[in-house]
């Protein structure tokens, strides 16, 4: 009786669901043909992932620069006192400068002033604070035709920046 009572059920959730492998049948009792199976084809792969890289910007003077960070704070303009760190180094890697190190810190001076490298004044403008960007400056915005420190004439130089502050007094 137990069993009876089972298969009843089963047959009743069965039918529920549509029949246990019974074809479908039409409004008038008649047998439909089976449906065909779907197949569905592995999805394609994924594009492999391009690196995102900051665009460059070419000034008519021929400073190239890059900002591989957008700082939330304010502008650097010209006229401007303003705090950096940065790093630099040649076409050859080697590094001529760096604030941060031991016995170091970072720099101040003020935008457009002529305080500094014409790299820095013009590089530096549009920045915000807390941004990063990288320069590549031409001779003829850096030193020149002549030697300066560990840097030699003619040499094109590489600095990445980091904007600690802005003074506007």
């Amino acid at each position: 009786m137990r069993t009876c009572l089972l298969l009843t059920a089963l047959m009743a959730a069965c039918a529920a669901m549509g029949g246990c492998g019974a074809r479908p049948q039409s409004a008038a009792g008649t047998p439909t043909p089976a449906a065909t199976p779907v197949i569905a084809s592995p999805a394609p792969a994924p594009a492999p992932r391009q690196p995102v890289w900051p665009e460059v910007v070419v000034t008519n003077s021929g400073l190239r620069y890059r900002d591989t960070k957008v700082g939330p704070g304010d502008k650097v303009r010209v006229g401007e006192k303003v705090t950096i760190h940065y790093k630099g180094w040649l076409d050859n890697g080697r590094v001529f400068g760096k604030t941060k190190k031991p016995g170091g810190g970072p720099i101040t001076f003020r935008v457009g002033e002529g305080e500094v490298i014409s790299g820095w004044d013009e590089g530096l403008v549009g920045m915000k604070v807390g941004g990063i960007r990288e320069l590549t400056i031409p001779p003829s915005l850096g030193y020149g035709d002549r030697a300066y420190g560990k840097i030699p004439a003619n040499s094109t130089l590489h600095m990445r920046v980091f904007v600690v502050k802005v003074d506007r007094r």
